[in-house]
């Protein structure tokens, strides 16, 4: 009995020790982007970096404030993200199979573009009298400045399968943070996408699939007449 209590004690320590070593840098992750990405969120920024081609060039290593952020063949790089406004010293070498070239000079760049909006955390659904309309909310985004709203019917349930493979029909441009409209099937499925956008250029989609208000119920008859 000894044997069989101890081994499970054994057996709790070995999983409790597996769990926590594997869960840790996920917990930690997840904390430390709680804690850094609010920093950056309003005042994130970027640039793009551009430069000419060297004689015998193959590899190109691009170094930002001293320390190296690129190596590849490529003449082009976005840095970011970066905070906006602030100023960073960029260098480059050339490299091929005969070694490796002086630094450039520097070039002292300002980041002076917002980076793209994220897209919305979340589109609420509100309520809607019957006929076929719908109206949607969502919480501003940072860096956006105007936000787009699409929407395609959802297939079989409510349009035909080339409304859905076709472009998504674009319902809104401007700088509200609400929708809404009428006119739809009543009680159909709709996928709408809302994204921000910016000078820079339009962020990542947000998508929720809402059910238009049902069919209104029929008028109130009028009295039976008798002949």
């Amino acid at each position: 009995m000894k044997n069989n209590a101890l081994s499970k004690v054994l057996m709790l320590i070995v999983i409790s020790t597996f769990a926590s070593s594997v869960m840790a840098p996920f917990v930690f992750s997840a904390l430390l982007s709680d804690v850094q990405r609010p920093e950056l969120d309003d005042r994130c920024g970027e640039i793009d970096i551009r430069w000419d081609s060297a004689l015998r060039a193959n590899i190109y290593e691009l170094y930002r404030n001293g320390d190296l952020i690129y190596r590849g063949r490529s003449r082009e790089y976005k840095d970011v993200p970066l905070i906006q406004n602030s100023l960073h010293e960029y260098r480059l070498l050339a490299i091929n199979d005969g070694g490796v070239s002086e630094f450039s000079e520097g070039s002292v760049l300002q980041v002076n573009r917002p980076c793209p909006p994220e897209a919305p955390e979340d589109i609420d659904v509100q309520e809607m009298p019957c006929g076929g309309s719908v109206s949607i909310e969502w919480d501003p985004v940072a860096r956006a400045t105007v936000y787009e709203v699409v929407r395609r019917p959802v297939p079989i349930l409510t349009g035909a399968f080339t409304d859905w493979s076709g472009r998504p029909t674009t319902l809104y441009v401007g700088e509200e943070t609400s929708f809404s409209e009428d006119g739809l099937v009543p009680g159909g499925l709709y996928s709408y996408r809302v994204r921000g956008g910016n000078e820079t250029d339009m962020g990542s989609w947000y998508r929720k699939f809402v059910r238009a208000s049902e069919i209104c119920p029929p008028e109130r008859p009028d009295p039976p007449r008798g002949e």
